[in-house]
């Protein structure tokens, strides 16, 4: 694992430092889910724009409405009620629209806090967590999933949370976001899932699926 993450590491990718508002990183990636960042991106805008910044406003909105403002990120049906699931759920649990209390708790207990909100999985739980709260902590993508499994170095049959799991053992402390960070990056430009560009790969060496091929 450490020799994949050397040859796809980039410098420039840096941990972030954990600064940003935790309530919006969440809404903001149930939005991405199943979408191109563009389209998340319009879509949180959108969202932040029709009601002027106030969750407490979104929270207590007809769904109908919250649809229409997400609806060019894609899946609003889903995601509508899921945002005003996890607004509600956060106002009942901490007195207010704000999960800046989790900056208080240890990575694994954040984790397991985000994890209980409606449509939050493993993967939207850790991302929130590594990227709002600079917890170290591996997120799973769809990306990562399929370059190691090509590369053999995880099982195809995992489910997310034992793959997860997995991933927090292969992957040394201090590292994670970067390994996170270089894995998307490489399964978006390069190891696609149909096509992936396996000549132009520069971990091909080191990868059962290119070997084969």
């Amino acid at each position: 694992m450490c020799e994949i993450l050397e040859r796809l590491r980039n410098d420039a990718d840096e941990p972030p430092a954990g600064g940003d508002d935790v309530l919006a990183t969440l809404v903001q990636t149930i939005l991405s889910q199943s979408t191109t960042n563009l389209n998340s991106e319009r879509a949180f805008e959108s969202l932040v724009t029709t009601f002027e910044g106030d969750w407490q406003a979104v929270a207590e909105a007809e769904e109908a409405d919250v649809r229409a403002a997400i609806r060019c990120g894609g899946l609003a049906r889903q995601k509508a009620p899921r945002i005003q699931a996890i607004l509600q759920g956060t106002r009942e649990r901490y007195g207010a629209y704000s999960l800046e209390s989790l900056r208080e708790e240890t990575a694994a207990e954040a984790v397991a806090i985000l994890s209980g909100f409606p449509g939050v999985g493993p993967k939207t739980a850790a991302f929130v967590a590594m990227w709002a709260l600079g917890a170290d902590v591996f997120p799973m993508d769809t990306h990562i999933f399929r370059i190691l499994t090509r590369v053999g170095l995880l099982d195809a049959s995992l489910s997310d949370k034992r793959a997860h799991a997995a991933m927090e053992a292969l992957v040394p402390e201090g590292t994670r976001f970067v390994a996170h960070m270089a894995l998307v990056r490489h399964g978006r430009e390069i190891c696609h899932a149909r096509a992936p560009n396996c000549e132009g790969c520069v971990i091909r060496s080191l990868c059962d699926f290119a070997q084969e091929r």
